[in-house]
């Protein structure tokens, strides 16, 4: 999505190896794309009341601090971390690896980068799969990155309820002021810049300057919805990345995932401008 709207973007992921899988060809004509391992697989079944996933992940224990050094390169990594505006990482349940990496780099990494302060976003992936100590681990060490970057941390309405399970936070009830509530208090607990939560029908930012809460352009037969909150994240880091309050990050975040669900397509910047232009009558 980011790559659609024009960005300049380096992915590093499973997209094959050693050879690039087809179906990630288009994607490498417009970004820069370096892989460390095969692909993952997922079987998602969609229904109007939700989805079933069934993931085959054995590759993806391939993404390990050693791989990422001699597949890619750690002074190539420092490269691109000097050079980019935006880091982002993204599915830390389905890649056991992860928490490794992100510590290898808060200790042999971060300490040398140079220059303006950057943001980074941490998208956890529905962490029911991991235990406990997992997850407080993987927190912990997000919180542990706003010493050099913005830490904007994206969580959906699952996601949310658990992380405040784990935190032992009181369950609260589903409306937008109970999550908004819970997002309050998760944020107290997560001094990270902004935490973002973003349920199906309108989205939420917490951080130090206060709450803002901004409905979506809700539709209720989508085309597709798997992929929607990576969509939502896409946008609300474009907004970021444009200077953007957190409200007017979180408009293009929900007019991206608003656009993907109804088309199944990423939107340009154009497609973005257009929906909002038609706000609220979507």
């Amino acid at each position: 999505a980011l790559a659609n709207f024009g960005l300049n973007v380096t992915c590093l992921g499973t997209l094959g190896y050693p050879n690039l899988h087809p179906v990630f060809v288009d994607f490498a004509r417009r970004a820069e794309v370096h892989s460390l391992a095969e692909p993952g697989y997922t079987d998602a079944l969609e229904f109007t009341d939700g989805k079933i996933m069934f993931g085959k992940h054995t590759s993806l224990k391939e993404v390990t601090w050693q791989n990422v050094q001699t597949r890619f390169g750690i002074d190539k990594l420092k490269a691109k971390l000097n050079l980019a505006d935006l880091v982002a990482f993204m599915n830390w349940t389905m890649l056991p690896h992860m928490s490794e990496i992100w510590a290898a780099l808060l200790l042999e990494v971060c300490p040398s980068l140079n220059g303006k302060r950057r943001k980074i976003f941490f998208d956890l992936a529905d962490p029911e799969k991991r235990t406990r100590a997992d997850i407080e681990q993987a927190l912990n060490l997000i919180v542990g990155f706003e010493k050099y970057f913005d830490v904007f941390l994206g969580l959906n309405e699952k996601e949310a309820c658990e992380i405040s399970h784990v935190l032992g936070i009181p369950a609260k009830d589903r409306s937008p002021e109970g999550l908004a509530a819970m997002a309050r208090a998760i944020h107290r607990r997560l001094p990270v810049n902004t935490l973002v939560v973003h349920p199906v029908s309108f989205a939420i930012t917490v951080s130090d300057g206060g709450v803002d809460l901004i409905e979506g352009p809700y539709i209720a037969s989508p085309f597709i919805t798997t992929g929607a909150g990576d969509h939502f994240n896409s946008g609300f880091c474009l907004g970021k990345l444009l200077g953007f309050e957190n409200a007017l990050s979180l408009l293009t975040g929900v007019a991206t995932s608003g656009h993907y669900v109804r088309t199944g397509q990423s939107p340009a910047i154009t497609d973005v401008a257009a929906l909002l232009r038609r706000w609220p009558s979507n």
